[in-house]
Order: C-alpha cells, then structure tokens, then sequence
C-alpha cells in the first residue's frame, strides 16, 4: 500500500469507524468509547462484497435511515464473516459488558451473551487457534486453546460470584444475577458449533462455580443461624438466614439444598415457639420461609426432589394454617395430606375440620321442621344437610377413625334422621 492509499484509507477510517462503533454498539457513543478498537474489524469488512453498500449506509446523514440500512445488510455480511472478525466482535462486545456492569438499567449479561455468541467459531477453529498459538509463541498450546479461552472467559464472572457473598450475606443482587446467567447460559452459547467435548468440560467449569457460589451463600445463612435461639431471638434475627437465601434465590433461583434447609431449619425452630405460643414471632418465621417451604412441597408433588421430607413440609403447612382465615384451613390440610399421606396431624387436624362442618350441617338439621306449612325450612332441605353431615362424617371415618368426637356426632346424625324419618344411609344426594 503507497503512501497515498494509506493516507486515503485513514480518511476513510476516520469517517467510519464512529458510525460503525455506534451501529455495533446499538447507542450513541460515551467519551470512553474508542473507535480506533475496531480498526481491525474494519479492515477485514474492507474485504467483504458489500462493503461499499455498508459504508454508505454508515455515512447516511439520516440516523433513523443510517440504522435501517445498516441493519438489512448487517446479517449477511456476518454469515460472510472470518473466524477473526468474530474473534473482534467477541471482545468487543465482552468489554463493553463489563463496562454496562457499572451503569444502573444497563443489561451486560446481553453484551457478554452476543460476545459469546461471536466467540463460538473461533472456539471453533482449530486452525485459527494454532494461528494464536503460534503469534503467542506456543504452538503447543494449540491443541488445548479452544478451552483455555473458554476458562478465561468465564472465571472473571465466578469470581465476581463469589467475591459478592460476605459475612454479611449477599451485595446486590442485580449485578450477580448477570454473572449467574452468563455461568448458566453460556456453555450452550460457546459451544453452539457442535464440539460437544468442549461443551462438556465448560458446563462442568461454570457448574463449579454456580455450586461454590451457592455452598458460599448457604455457609453464610448457616452462620447466621447458628447461635439463634429461637425462644429469646428477635424477629429479625429469626429472618436473618432467611433473608440471605431469599438474596441467594433472586440471583440464582431456587436451589434444592437451600430450600430443604430452610425448610428444616423452619421447622425446628416453630417447635419450640409454637409450644409456648409466641404466634408473634412463629409467623413472622413462616413468612419467611414460605418461599422456599413452597418450592419444596412442589418438587416433592412432582417427584422432582427434596426426598424424604415430606413429614417436614407437612408440619410447616400445619404450623401455616393457623394462620390462615378458618374457611381457609380446610385447604392446607388437604395440602399437608397430599404431601405426606401418612401424617397423623394432618389426618388428625383434617378430620377435625371436617368434622365441625358436619356439626354445622347437623346444626341446619336440626333448626327445621318436617312439616312445610311451619314455612321454617322444609323436609327436603332437611335432609340435604343431614346428608351433607353423613358425608362428611364418613370422610372422617376413612381419615381418621380414632377421633374422639365421631361416635357421638354419629349419634347426633341418627337423632336428626330419625326426626326426619329418613335413615342415614336412604338420604338421597343433596342439590
């Protein structure tokens, strides 16, 4: 190249490489922006059959037609694309990720997501990797590249992971779920070129650091409630572990092991609270281990995990229904016996509750009269209680037979339908 093409392609470069920063970057540029990163991109679009149609859709004074120009053309030129442009893009746009974490609203998990997205075929390239490698000075690092580059990527992100659990628990959040969901995400994204080795040994790579982060997070919130105890603690300091986990779950979602030991811990510590009646503190305990008592109980309905706690979560959700409005306690004894059909309490206090809504049928019974032309309620509805009653009753019988207030509402049924001269067993379906 002469001195006067060069000089002329400087010229172009000047007039590009802003544009096509912006265009890329997909909003106006800050002071730290350089277009002058991306003169080696551009050189390799230089190549490209459509350059001249892409630098006049830059140069367009338009910027609403700039844009729309450059977004037609921009997908074909990226399927024509070399390993090495891709290669740039990647850092790129894995730099300006980095550089959103800092600015509140920003999304750099989608900066870092498209970086990975341009990294997959250069990972993907043996020869452009033995190219590196031998620019670098170690060719024998070639065959082992595609990985090393892979962990380079990914260990700033767990390290941020675990550099954002203290003893105090979790920092903020928002920026650590970024990091979680490039460890998540990412293997697929990298790997999407088909090396399914490759994709192995990096999902393994951001599995370990998703489990340490988790573990660190569950070591924090064990310590936390290690010298609770729960008859003298404050509310707050029952909410405590809590609350780190509730920090954990909004980065990471609910993890299996953090639920169970809310779950275990919840319990253990209702026991002593419900047995002196401290409903104060005994709720504010609850509440703050439903999420994850709620997360168990449904793997536990789907067979999807939390085995062998069953009997746990259905003490929870017997301590849970005695705060809930009456009417509503029905249903978390039916959940509690779904959950763990063999639970006593849960027979216990399901029988119970239905057996009180027997009583108030028979009660309905019991207040009308046979005789229509008293105009109090007539036979018909009569019966439809008595029958409703029966129902009832018969369902605490196959619940739980030991309860100690059946035979004698049996006996109150049978006076009720000897009232109405209508056995028990003749009375027709109510409605």
């Amino acid at each position: 190249m002469n001195r006067s093409t060069r000089a002329a392609w400087r010229l172009t470069e000047a007039a590009l490489l802003p544009p096509l920063m912006r265009q890329l970057k997909g909003e106006p540029l800050g002071p730290d922006d350089r277009p002058g990163q991306i003169a080696g991109l551009l050189q390799i679009l230089r190549l490209d059959p459509a350059f001249v149609d892409l630098a006049r859709a830059l140069l367009d004074p338009d910027p609403t037609a700039s844009r729309a120009r450059f977004s037609a053309q921009w997908p074909e030129a990226l399927k024509r694309l070399p390993t090495q442009g891709h290669h740039h893009l990647a850092l790129l746009n894995i730099r300006w990720g980095w550089d959103a974490l800092a600015q509140p609203g920003a999304n750099p998990a989608s900066l870092w997501e498209r970086g990975l997205r341009h990294l997959s075929p250069v990972l993907a390239d043996p020869a452009y990797l033995t190219e590196i490698a031998l620019a670098s000075g170690t060719p024998e690092s070639a065959d082992g590249l595609n990985l090393d580059l892979a962990e380079w990527i990914f260990e700033p992100h767990g390290q941020s992971l675990m550099d954002g659990v203290d003893d105090a628990g979790l920092g903020a959040t928002e920026g650590l779920s970024h990091h979680w969901r490039v460890l998540a995400e990412g293997p697929a994204l990298l790997c999407g070129h088909g090396d399914a080795l490759l994709r192995q040994q990096v999902e393994l790579i951001c599995g370990q650091w998703r489990r340490q982060f988790v573990d660190r997070a569950m070591a924090v919130a064990a310590e936390r409630a290690r010298p609770v105890e729960p008859t003298s603690a404050t509310p707050e300091e029952l909410a405590a572990p809590f609350k780190i986990l509730l920090d954990l779950k909004r980065v990471s979602g609910f993890d299996e092991h953090a639920s169970i030991w809310a779950l275990e811990t919840a319990v253990a510590w209702s026991w002593p609270l419900f047995n002196i009646k401290d409903t104060a503190r005994l709720q504010g305990l609850l509440d703050a281990a439903r999420p994850f008592v709620q997360h168990v109980e449904a793997l536990l309905l789907r067979g999807g995990g939390a085995f062998g706690r069953n009997s746990l979560c259905a003490d929870y959700l017997l301590f849970a229904a005695d705060f809930v409005p009456y009417e509503e306690q029905h249903a978390w004894f039916r959940r509690a016996l779904e959950v763990c059909p063999g639970h006593r309490n849960s027979r216990l206090m399901l029988s119970y509750n239905l057996l009180n809504k027997a009583r108030a049928e028979l009660v309905k019974a019991e207040s009308t009269s046979p005789l229509e032309e008293l105009g109090i309620l007539n036979a018909a509805q009569a019966i439809e209680a008595a029958r409703r009653a029966q129902t009832l009753l018969d369902e605490v019988e196959e619940i739980f037979p030991q309860n100690e207030r059946l035979p004698e509402t049996r006996e109150r049924l049978a006076r009720v339908c000897e009232k109405l001269k209508v056995p028990p067993s003749q009375a027709p379906p109510a409605g």
